[in-house]
């Protein structure tokens, strides 16, 4: 059937959500030029998934100031660490995640509907630990500091990109 399409004009549109989500999760601190300091020992990126049924979301912030969203039903928002509303609770959220990389295991497994997921990307080693979404949202909670920094993340973004869609 592609062939066909392509025969008569018509793209078959590509996902790019696998493959930037693979590419996440490949990509070094040593592609980045980053190396353990002070001030960020273990962490040098962070990966937060949610899967909501239909659909799953990936934020992806790294130390040197990329932040990006991906949707798997296709969309995203790429490069929004090139704003400072954004890349600012980005950072700070790998702050938060060298003092909360114990809670991660190397471990990873497949998340469900209604559950979230966080990667340390660490110098040492990937580390994963997830939970159901509802458990999270509660502040007693070990990885609610990390989700409400994330979706604090996802808001500025959020925000960023309404600003630019006004703007056009």
């Amino acid at each position: 059937m592609g062939v066909l399409k392509n025969l008569f004009g018509k793209k078959e549109s590509v996902n790019p959500y696998p493959m930037l989500k693979a590419r996440s999760l490949a990509t070094t601190a040593q592609d980045l030029n980053l190396a353990p300091t002070e001030k960020m020992p273990a962490v040098f990126g962070m990966l937060m998934e949610q899967n909501m049924g239909a659909a799953s979301v990936v934020l992806l912030a790294f130390a040197e100031g990329s932040v990006s969203l991906y949707f798997s039903n296709g969309g995203g928002i790429i490069g929004a660490g090139e704003h400072a509303t954004v890349r600012k609770p980005a950072l700070d959220w790998i702050a938060l995640a060298q003092t909360t990389y114990s809670l991660g295991s190397p471990n990873q497994k497949s998340i469900g509907p209604g559950e979230v997921q966080f990667t340390w990307r660490g110098f040492a080693g990937n580390v994963f630990a997830s939970a159901r979404e509802a458990e999270i949202q509660s502040e007693s909670h070990p990885l609610y500091p990390m989700y409400a920094a994330g979706q604090n993340v996802i808001t500025e973004i959020r925000k960023m990109d309404e600003a630019r869609s006004r703007r056009q």
